[in-house]
């Protein structure tokens, strides 16, 4: 996803101040940063903020944040090996349902499935 974006980004026109300020937050808190905080900096009106954000990115801010959280999550996972729990607090999830609800709907499925076929392909 994020190369996907990175290839937009750079083919398109470069995204206004605000936008690109809130892209490299919410890469630097992998997901975890306020919307409102990013709208508030930004100066703009809420609805403002998200079309802007939506037709200068691809996705709303909200489904960028949620892609980046499960991307940290993922990573956490597979190189720390930590518990799904542990990943799940440690990537800004409410809690591991939250993060298995991200996992099934981003990924396909379980935490615990995703990581097997990871390992299992030697990655």
């Amino acid at each position: 996803m994020r190369t996907e974006l990175a290839m937009r980004i750079a083919l398109g026109r470069s995204p206004s101040t605000a936008v690109a300020q809130a892209w490299q937050v919410l890469r630097a808190t992998n997901g975890t940063a306020r919307i409102e905080h990013l709208v508030a900096e930004s100066g703009m009106s809420h609805r403002h903020f998200i079309a802007r954000f939506r037709d200068e990115i691809g996705v709303t801010p909200k489904q960028m944040a949620r892609v980046l959280r499960f991307e940290h999550a993922m990573d956490l996972l597979t190189r720390t090996g930590a518990s799904v729990t542990g990943t799940a607090l440690a990537a800004g999830y409410c809690d591991q349902a939250h993060l298995s609800r991200d996992f099934r709907a981003l990924g396909g499925s379980s935490p615990g499935m995703l990581l097997a076929a990871h390992r299992a392909r030697g990655s």
